[in-house]
């Protein structure tokens, strides 16, 4: 790259980053001999609300010889072609047997300002497209809604899929940035569960662990009822043992006396009927 392409590049894109250009929307990259941009078609225009992208590269003589300007959006005008090669006399350079309006005065901004211009005002007389330039003179509403047409189907519904595709490819990022998200809240969800399921299990082996120590508590109540019952009956059996012990003595008793008894009335009885002897005696 000569120094002189080099100064007057550099000085181009600094304008071309600095100043606005009404309708023109600049993309430069990481080269600044290519880059694109953007012409927003021109009201009142069959154009209107579209975008056509253009290329501008840069010639290796360049400022001495004009950039070469194309069309990569595909539009319906009489001085561009099916290639996007544009007929326009400032983007030609002057020689032998031929015309040309370029001057090396001319700015990158000022050549692309023309471009759009020549969307509001196409010259059939200079035109690359024979059919096209005949219905601009002839059949102006004819050509009208050949030029919007593919305006609608090239430049405008387009930029919506593109804008579409765009949004659908935010979205996508948003739920591949989500998903870690999603991953890390799954994993502390199942951490949870598994938490809670441990919490369950721990509360469940308690709960069988006590209830198995009242299941244990109640065997030993029921086995000191029944040792109590049992030293009870024992109690009462002894108890009652010792009464008829007592009975059988009482009654013992009471035969022994009444023995007694009779023992001694029968005594009485001998010795009154000793008596009675003895007075019959006397």
């Amino acid at each position: 790259m000569n120094q002189m392409r080099t100064i007057r590049l550099q000085k181009e894109m600094k304008t071309l980053q600095t100043e606005k250009f009404d309708g023109i929307e600049i993309k430069i990259g990481e080269k600044i001999d290519k880059f694109e941009a953007i012409i927003i078609g021109p009201e009142k225009t069959p154009y209107e609300n579209g975008e056509f992208k253009i290329e501008i590269v840069i010639p290796e003589n360049y400022p001495l010889q004009p950039p070469n300007i194309r069309f990569l959006t595909p539009i319906y005008h009489p001085n561009i072609d099916d290639q996007g090669r544009i007929c326009l006399d400032t983007l030609k350079m002057a020689g032998k047997n031929r015309e040309g309006g370029w001057n090396c005065a001319l700015s990158i901004g000022t050549l692309i300002q023309m471009v759009r211009l020549l969307l509001e005002t196409p010259n059939p007389d200079d035109g690359l497209m024979l059919e096209s330039s005949k219905e601009f003179v002839q059949n102006r509403d004819l050509f009208n809604q050949k030029a919007r047409n593919f305006t609608i189907s090239h430049a405008i519904n387009n930029k919506s899929n593109l804008n579409k595709s765009n949004l659908n490819q935010s979205n996508l990022n948003k739920s591949n940035l989500n998903q870690p998200n999603l991953n890390e809240s799954n994993k502390n969800e199942t951490n949870l569960n598994k938490s809670n399921l441990n919490q369950s299990n721990l509360n469940q082996s308690n709960l069988n662990q006590s209830n198995l120590n009242e299941t244990n508590l109640n065997k030993t109540n029921l086995n000191k009822s029944n040792l109590n019952q049992s030293n009870l009956n024992k109690s009462n059996l002894n108890q009652s043992n010792l009464n008829q012990s007592n009975l059988n003595q009482s009654n013992l008793n009471k035969s022994n006396l009444n023995q007694s008894n009779l023992n001694q009335s029968n005594l009485n009885q001998s010795n009154l009927n000793e008596s009675k002897l003895n007075q019959s005696k006397i």
